[in-house]
């Protein structure tokens, strides 16, 4: 099959600054181009769950699947393994200004340049398998967990996010939408 979805699961869509549309399923990506939906059906992609998509500054894709980190960039896929030869599984990704953030089961970690991933330090008491969801914005980088809330990194380091923890315990989908000023909230 040449076309559709690998699975009626979808877990996360991109809006690629080409125009293409990525389409993550729990069983493998799809991209809408062309007016025509593309199943794809290389192995770092082709046939395993993926949650997560991003694009960097330079509009390279992001995959965060059950065995690792993919890249898509000039036509080609490129599989990463961040802390070690397979996997891990990755919940989340996303860019920012230095690089690319990366939330999986062994940890926080950050892709920048041709660099090897740096692993990122986590909030105090915090499992790696428990990190879910990230989000980035003025006042620093925000991480969901599976059991222990939200947190925030900034400068001063991690901090139970004031207001939402420990109250909000599971926490996946993290979304930032920046307001202007004359902008409110209901």
């Amino acid at each position: 099959m040449q076309d559709g979805l690998h699975s009626s699961r979808i877990q996360e869509l991109l809006a690629a600054s080409d125009g293409s549309l990525w389409v993550a399923t729990a069983g493998g990506v799809s991209r809408w181009r062309d007016h025509r939906l593309e199943l794809l059906v290389d192995p770092a992609v082709g046939s395993v769950r993926c949650q997560a998509l991003a694009e960097d500054a330079q509009g390279r894709i992001w995959f965060g699947t059950d065995n690792g980190v993919a890249i898509f960039d000039g036509g080609k896929f490129q599989l990463k393994h961040p802390g070690g030869t397979t996997g891990p599984p990755v919940y989340d990704i996303q860019a920012d200004r230095e690089g690319v953030l990366v939330a999986a089961v062994n940890g926080l970690w950050r892709f920048s340049g041709s660099e090897k991933p740096q692993r990122l330090p986590l909030p105090p008491g915090i499992a790696p398998d428990n990190l879910r969801a990230l989000a980035v914005t003025a006042e620093g980088l925000w991480l969901g967990t599976f059991s222990n809330g939200v947190w925030l990194r900034n400068d001063s380091g991690w901090m139970a996010a004031p207001g939402l923890s420990p109250a909000a315990r599971s926490i996946y989908p993290v979304s930032y939408t920046h307001l202007r000023a004359h902008e409110t909230v209901l």
